[in-house]
């Protein structure tokens, strides 16, 4: 949300600071530019409101910035005319690279509550906190005297503070200086060495012309292998044109280009972005699904192993995968529709939603769909990416996922039912849990806002649960409403099964043992892959399709289309609506974004989503082997018509 500083009193501050300041050159790549250059950055914040308050002797103080923009804008020193817009949650995560130990120098202009104009301070600043949720930014800053930079800064804005305001309305902040490379390399020249490579193939159909489309590769080792390499290595935890890979030359279009990726990559991931490289520092900074305004999605790969296109955290763009062998044999996984179909459904289907349900219950579209300053579209945020976040700008839609609908009614109905959870665990021979092998049975029910189940582990396979070597497991527990807990007590996000049914990795206790929360900012284990996470998956991704409480019954057994031990269940039975009985009443009882993505792709829309069949009886995986010494591609689909999207 942009702030309310007028624009004109800026322009002439950010003219005199660019005056004023000096540097010498080296961070994040440019959209524009054809080629990496060396320039000195700096940058620009604005906000509504703040304080600034004594926080020792001397002067030191603690400056408070509220109603901050959730973007900075970062500017180059003359001669260069680079400029950029960059989230502010990234700007904070690249602190300590940015500027080390060295805190930099900036201006904090303040505009008079009557006139408007605007009053400077210079100060120094160090330990920056970002709440996004908030909307807040606070610095630990020292005020600048008599130093040579700070006379320099001393002139931007009216004039110079004397006695430091306390609190004041719309203020800016000029920050200087970090070395920065900007512009990205047209030509990938990094050689490597991948052992028995697979091609990795981009084909560009998205309309943005190769210059302004960007990969980056990420990933880490698989077990057994020491480590992988690419050609070019270019690409590897860094963005590069699209234009920069070789041309395929079965294209004569040239817009199909391609490296090779080597053996041993594990939770590998290509980044591909429209009109911007990811401006993160990747591997370590990730780029924001709630902030970053370019668009950009990801596939996910092991090889050798499988990949697969992901929507769990968001939609922006469709990309359709074919794993290619060597005989030529292809296997696809793909999109019935372009960017601008699925995204119009999406919002219909809130539509239609919002049409009956109760008022305290509707999605809210303005929180769920991104767009840029001027009102582009950049992707859909998916209820997992939603979930645990507390409500932003007042906005107090849905606090479990805001934007999309609540589920807790469909909970709630379940209260005085009984619920059983059944199924097989094989985690390997050389897993931490081996000892677990074998069938789970647990049976429970929802009282005084908490779902109790106990149960019996480690049935033989060929018994079935409850079947010969079953053990008593231990309870399991999941609050509907629990929450996060900074020390203090002070609750940083909600944590309990009414976010776990979107983003399914919410606390539960195992034993009386908390799981994946943060209690007085003390991180609870997160769950291993034992059979109790087995059990709690089961149960969560029960609700995505709307089977607890529906037309199959209450006992887990029922919502696979095969359930016949010894053999490990398979298939799903029709999911959502199918799944529901006539007389739902006014609440929703499934994930509406699954359904919706479901219709038009097999891919993962949910972190579970293979489970149950992906919510129907012959849903193909959404995972396709990677096929040694063969060919992956990866093909960026159309938007759809020019405008569609606005």
């Amino acid at each position: 949300m942009r702030s309310g500083v007028s624009r004109p009193a800026v322009a002439v501050v950010l003219a005199l600071f660019l005056g004023a300041c000096q540097a010498t050159p080296t961070v994040s790549p440019s959209p524009t530019g054809d080629a990496a250059a060396e320039v000195s950055l700096l940058f620009s914040q604005t906000a509504t409101g703040g304080t600034l308050l004594r926080s020792g002797s001397g002067d030191a103080y603690t400056l408070t910035l509220t109603g901050i923009d959730d973007h900075t804008i970062e500017f180059a020193d003359r001669p260069s005319r680079y400029v950029g817009v960059i989230t502010t949650a990234e700007f904070i995560d690249n602190w300590t690279e940015s500027f080390g130990a060295d805190p930099p120098n900036a201006a904090l202009v303040e505009h008079e509550r009557d006139t408007g104009a605007p009053n400077s301070l210079v100060i120094t600043l160090s330990d920056p906190t970002y709440d996004a949720a908030l909307a807040t930014l606070t610095y630990r800053v020292t005020l600048l005297a008599d130093e040579d930079e700070a006379g320099r800064l001393a002139g931007v804005g009216k004039a110079r503070h004397l006695d430091p305001p306390t609190s004041f309305t719309a203020v800016s902040l000029f920050i200087d200086s970090v070395s920065a490379q900007v512009g990205v390399a047209e030509a990938c020249t990094e050689q490597g060495s991948p052992a028995t490579p697979v091609r990795m193939t981009v084909v560009n159909q998205s309309g943005f012309p190769d210059s302004e489309v960007y990969v980056a590769l990420t990933g880490g080792s698989l077990e057994g292998y020491e480590s992988w390499d690419a050609n070019p290595r270019d690409l590897i935890n860094t963005s590069v044109r699209l234009s920069c890979l070789p041309t395929d030359e079965r294209d004569p279009s040239g817009h199909t280009r391609y490296f090779e990726l080597g053996e041993g990559i594990g939770a590998g991931l290509l980044w591909i972005s429209l009109g911007s490289p990811i401006t993160s520092k990747l591997p370590d900074v990730q780029p924001s699904f709630d902030t970053t305004t370019y668009r950009f999605a990801n596939v996910e790969f092991a090889y050798p192993g499988q990949g697969d296109m992901t929507n769990v955290d968001q939609f922006s763009f469709p990309i359709k995968l074919e794993a290619l062998s060597k005989s030529g044999a292809k296997v696809t996984a793909d999109y019935s529709a372009n960017t601008c179909t699925i995204v119009d459904a999406l919002k219909q289907a809130v539509d239609t939603y919002n049409a009956s349900a109760r008022a305290e219950a509707r999605a809210d579209w303005r929180q769920i769909v991104v767009r840029d300053a001027k009102g582009n579209f950049v992707r859909v945020l998916s209820p997992k990416q939603r979930a645990k976040q507390l409500a932003r700008n007042g906005q107090t839609a849905n606090p479990f996922a805001q934007g999309w609908p609540t589920l807790v009614p469909y909970i709630q109905s379940l209260a005085g039912r009984e619920l059983t959870v059944k199924g097989l665990f094989t985690p390997g021979a050389k897993s931490a849990h081996a000892d677990q092998t074998g069938w789970y049975s647990y049976t429970g029910s929802l009282k005084d806002g908490v779902f109790t189940f106990n149960g019996t582990i480690g049935a033989a396979i060929e018994a079935g649960p409850g079947g010969t070597g079953a053990v008593t497991g231990s309870e399991v527990t999941i609050e509907v409403s629990g929450t996060d807990t900074v020390a203090g007590g002070a609750v940083v996000g909600v944590d309990g099964l009414a976010s776990g049914v979107y983003d399914q990795n919410s606390r539960y206790s195992v034993g009386g043992a908390a799981r994946n929360g943060l209690t007085d900012g003390t991180a609870e284990p997160a769950a291993p892959n034992d059979v109790y996470n087995s059990i709690y998956r089961d149960f969560v991704t029960a609700f995505t399709y709307g089977y607890w409480g529906g037309v199959y019954g209450d006992d887990n057994s029922a919502f696979w289309n095969s359930f016949a031990p010894p053999a490990a269940p398979s298939g799903g039975k029709p999911a959502f609506a199918a799944a529901r009985p006539s007389n739902d009443g006014d609440f929703l009882p499934y994930n509406l974004y699954s359904k919706v993505m479901f219709d038009y792709s097999d891919n993962y829309n949910i972190p579970y989503g293979e489970d149950y069949g992906s919510g129907a009886p012959g849903r193909p995986s959404p995972l396709l082997d990677i096929p040694v010494g063969g060919e992956w591609r990866m093909t960026i689909q159309p938007d759809g018509p020019d405008g569609c999207l606005d």
